[in-house]
């Protein structure tokens, strides 16, 4: 998805971006921050709209195409399967599993495997963090 660069971002906002691509849960974040889990996600929304974007993996990915994301935390390089890239790619523009699973034509096991084995390859917390860490070593652009 095709984004316009956002309004220059309040680094507080950045920070609840990169905290979500790291693989902290809303708990987790809301607590840091001192605010509810209702008033994060309307942060949440609020940098969604800012970025054009429509959940929570594509706001990382945009973030880090317009250079709001950095590096840190990511460690060194690890190599991923070429599958595994094109299931990273369709989850970092939204998709659900139903959709990765029809458009890989797999069925829904198959890919909750393969979710599930690039977490773990990758080191991971979730597919958020994933995605932070797909576009860290260069696998998502």
């Amino acid at each position: 998805m095709e984004t316009n660069p956002p309004e220059k971002q309040v680094p507080r906002h950045i920070g609840i971006v990169h905290s979500l691509a790291l693989g902290r849960s809303p708990v987790e974040i809301s607590i840091d921050l001192g605010i509810s889990q209702k008033a994060l996600e309307g942060r949440v929304q609020r940098l969604c709209e800012r970025y054009q974007v429509r959940d929570r993996a594509t706001l990382v990915l945009a973030a880090h195409r317009h250079g709001h994301m950095n590096s840190k935390g990511a460690g060194p390089r690890r190599n991923v399967h070429e599958d595994d890239v094109s299931h990273l790619r369709l989850a970092a523009d939204g998709a659900s599993i139903s959709d990765i699973a029809a458009e890989l034509q797999l069925s829904i096991a198959v890919v909750q495997a393969r979710r599930a084995r690039l977490l773990r390859r990758m080191e991971a917390e979730n597919m958020l963090h994933a995605v932070h860490l797909g576009c860290c070593w260069g696998y998502l652009t």
